[in-house]
């Protein structure tokens, strides 16, 4: 390298950097560094806020705004600087009215005092107003369902100004994002990214849906005149005979169970059912034969909110009709509305039955309790199903199973939320209220009936074989049925299970079977006051919550309407259209005619 001492420069170039002097340079250029340093009160030497004492890489743009998201070995750091900046911004503003503003106030006594800051949490300030909107929330309801049960024309319309909340409303709403429809306040999606693990779920997990905004009417009458009310408005799906139950004189299952049909518009005998409108599809739970009189039956039908108020037209018209044909008014149908009075909860994927299976237990016996020969019998065939069956998809379509006096939902709860657990390949062990039962074999599995998990599926009659009484212990009239139950207990803890499955989704994706759960919120009473009881209805809500909190502790996914129109449409390749109503593949139904132009406008807006 070329090393030229200062004598080499030329003259000329060293004349021209001659005049300068560097420590003069540094001391100007430091005096307008801390004239912009003041102006913009920032001081570089330490950091000021809790978000600058971060790594980079932890540092994010929306913490420094909320101070929930920082470490809280922060927060004090955070707060002092909040301090200084009110300290300078009200020296600098004298002249204005910042009383309010300071965080010291002069007392009458002239001293000063430091302003009690407010509570960190906001969810902990706005405890009591939570507390009163979900009371008035469940309030709304209760007065809605009783006023919409004395309507005949149409139930349901209510003027009101605010829409229904699900038992699960408060767990919801802070974890999905809700929309208004049908009158509901419902989850649309989850705010955290599970979109494909919810997919994953559905078929070799469990993913469960809350079902509780689906309308239910309550028929009860003669069973002849149930049959001849539902010949001319209700086509039932087909299915194969080994898969259906047995059916009486009037056509009718023999067994209480659930079937899944089509509701037509029109009661007219004359039209072919190829050309007859449709209304939509309707799920028809039959009660047990001879409740609580001979020859009388009790059916109960869910069916979409969309749908709701022409149903009730419908059913209407149809059991004036049947009635006028009879003078004897003790042998008439009778109609009444329970929207709101019970939480169906929807599971799907193969491990549902094993999970369902660890949660449910029946309560320890009391002195207090009266255990009878029928709740005994539901506990044992319960018992016999989950220890020998691991997939729901095993049993016939539509088997209903009622567990009387459950354990609280709370008090198995797993410390700690059980993650990627097969509930399908866990070893069975006996539950303490079936301990005298002998150990499952290949011998006794195929005496009794009952196989092990190998893909074939029980039929009606190896249950009927098995347990010759399932129609009498497996009565939903226990629970759902108001002219039997007018005064319930209110420590008493019900579930009614119901098989989910549907003809056509067990041809296309048959693990995607699961369970319904139907919980009752209790029925209305009059307390001493003669007023209406609404913490019944409370206590029955949260024990829905409790249900859905223990099977997501378990290691079960919460979807929305998004995740049940997903999985209804492409998940099971079109297989669950019955649950995707009126969303989509239902284009020759008014409702989803309606859907679909509602989903083209949004569209058209939000792409103007």
């Amino acid at each position: 390298m070329n090393s030229d001492s200062v004598n080499d420069i030329p003259d000329t170039v060293y004349s021209q950097f001659a005049c300068f002097d560097v420590l003069r340079l540094a001391t100007v250029r430091a005096a307008e560094l801390a004239a912009f340093e003041s102006s913009v009160d920032v001081l570089t030497a330490s950091a000021l806020t809790g978000l600058q004492r971060l790594p980079i890489r932890l540092r994010r743009r929306a913490a420094s705004h909320r101070i929930n998201r920082l470490p809280r070995r922060f927060h004090k750091h955070h707060h002092l600087s909040k301090t200084n900046n009110n300290n300078n911004n009200n020296n600098s503003n004298d002249n204005k009215n910042t009383s309010t503003t300071n965080n010291n106030v002069k007392n009458k006594n002239g001293s000063h005092s430091e302003l009690k800051q407010k509570l960190k949490s906001r969810r902990y300030r706005r405890r009591k107003l939570r507390l009163l909107a979900l009371h008035t929330r469940l309030t709304t309801t209760t007065t809605t369902v009783a006023t919409a049960s004395t309507h005949q024309s149409c139930p349901g319309v209510v003027e009101k100004s605010k829409s229904l909340w699900l038992p699960t409303h408060i767990w919801h709403a802070k974890r999905f994002h809700m929309i208004t429809k049908w009158g509901w306040r419902l989850p649309w999606a989850p705010t955290n990214k599970i979109f494909k693990l919810c997919h994953k779920a559905s078929h070799n997990g469990c993913l469960l849906f809350d079902q509780s905004y689906l309308h239910c009417f309550q028929v009860y009458g003669p069973e002849v005149m149930l049959a001849n009310c539902l010949k001319c408005i209700y086509q039932g799906d087909c299915q194969i005979d080994s898969l259906s139950p047995k059916l009486t004189e009037f056509k009718t299952p023999a067994w209480s169970c659930e079937q899944t049909g089509i509701l037509f518009r029109t009661t007219s005998q004359n039209v072919k059912d190829i050309s007859r409108p449709i209304l939509g599809p309707v799920r028809i739970l039959w009660g047990t034969r001879n409740s609580p009189k001979e020859n009388f039956r009790h059916i109960w039908l869910w069916l979409h909110p969309s749908i709701s108020v022409t149903a009730w037209q419908l059913l209407q018209a149809r059991i004036k009709e049947i009635n006028s044909s009879t003078s004897d008014r003790q042998n008439i149908l009778q109609m009444n509305d329970l929207t709101g009075y019970f939480c169906r909860l929807h599971t799907t994927g193969r491990q549902s039955h094993g999970l369902i299976s660890d949660i449910l237990k029946q309560a320890v016996k009391d002195g207090s309790d009266v255990i009878t020969m029928e709740t005994t019998d539901n506990w044992r065939l319960w018992n016999h199903l989950s220890t020998n069956i691991r997939e729901a998809v095993c049993l016939p379509p539509g088997l209903v199973v009622m567990l009387s006096n459950c354990e609280s939902f709370r008090l198995n709860r797993p410390r700690l939320k059980i993650r990627n657990k097969n509930w399908c390949t866990v070893p069975i062990k006996l539950n303490d209220n079936n301990s005298q039962a002998k150990p499952i074999s290949d011998t006794t599995t195929k005496e009794s009936g009952f196989i092990l998990p190998s893909g074939k599926q029980l039929s009606w009659s190896n249950i009927q074989e098995s347990y010759p009484g399932i129609n009498q212990c497996s009565s939903p009239d226990q629970l759902l049925s108001t002219i039997l139950n007018s005064a319930s207990n209110e420590n008493k803890l019900d579930v009614l299970l119901i098989q989910n499955s549907t003809p056509l989704l067990i041809r296309s994706s048959p693990e995607s079977i699961g369970w319904d759960i139907i919980l009752r919120r209790n029925f209305l009473q009059l307390n001493s006051n003669n007023n209406t009881d609404e913490g019944s209805l409370i206590r029955g809500s949260l024990a829905a919550r409790d249900f859905l909190v223990a099977c997501v502790y378990r290691g079960a996914e919460v979807g929305g309407l998004r995740d049940l129109y997903h999985w209804a449409g492409l998940g099971t390749s079109a297989g669950g259209h019955f649950y995707s109503f009126p969303d989509s593949l239902w284009p020759d139904t008014l409702a989803g005619q309606q859907s679909a132009q509602m989903v083209t406008e949004e569209k058209l807006t939000h792409f103007k």
